[in-house]
């Protein structure tokens, strides 16, 4: 059988102090890994059991962090959303975290970085924006801006202050 990916647990820690529940935690950081996938799959891969997944998605789709689409070309669907973002098109909270789905599986992380701007220019408050915009940040090696958000996610919510250490000394950085 094969194994599962390894699951970043320095993202889980600051989705976590974001706000969400350990489970829906390990779930989000896997989607956000794998982009869509069948529940079975998910349950395979995160240890959760399938009845759960479930309830854990629809949690995750009433805060706007995931949501449902028809199977498709993924890449059609990045390159569609890309041009549209070319042409100006201003994204709704809800049609941001669907491109980050899209921008997530196919590794667009420039296109990640700018759907994450948005949210955290359309929602400043919302630590959860700032912790992914901090990670999606590292990951183009900005790192001075990473740390930038997860300082503004420590601002936002100051319980995420342990996570957010973790998460900048991992990157060679103190908050």
């Amino acid at each position: 059988m094969k194994k599962p990916p390894v699951v970043d647990d320095r993202l889980e820690l600051l989705f976590r102090h974001a706000g969400l529940a350990e489970k829906q935690a390990k779930l989000y950081r896997l989607l956000l890994t794998t982009g869509e996938e069948r529940v079975s799959t998910l349950s395979r891969r995160s240890g959760i059991k399938r009845c759960n997944v479930y309830a854990l998605l629809r949690d995750l789709k009433v805060r706007g962090l995931v949501s449902e689409f028809e199977k498709g070309n993924i890449e059609l669907a990045a390159e569609i959303v890309g041009k549209a973002l070319d042409n100006g098109y201003t994204l709704s909270e809800g049609d941001a975290n669907r491109a980050v789905v899209v921008f997530a599986r196919v590794n667009d992380f420039k296109r990640l970085v700018y759907v994450f701007q948005q949210l955290t220019a359309l929602k400043p408050a919302n630590p959860q924006y700032h912790a992914s915009l901090a990670a999606a940040y590292a990951n183009v090696g900005r790192i001075d801006d990473s740390v930038a958000e997860a300082r503004a996610a420590v601002k936002a919510d100051p319980s995420f202050e342990a996570e957010a250490r973790v998460f900048l000394k991992q990157l060679g950085r103190e908050l």
